[in-house]
């Protein structure tokens, strides 16, 4: 799960590297959070 999470946030890093070139842009504050909890129990609703 750790390896998806770090992924997740380096992706969202790219994406927004290069938006931020894109459109000449400077971060001036940050924050990553993680929006997808998988709580590691499979459920009947999810099978």
């Amino acid at each position: 799960m750790k390896i998806i999470q770090q992924f997740g946030m380096l992706n969202r890093k790219a994406m927004i590297d290069v938006m931020l070139v894109g459109m000449r842009l400077t971060v001036v504050e940050n924050f990553t959070t993680i929006h997808n909890y998988i709580n590691g129990q499979t459920t009947e609703q999810q099978l």
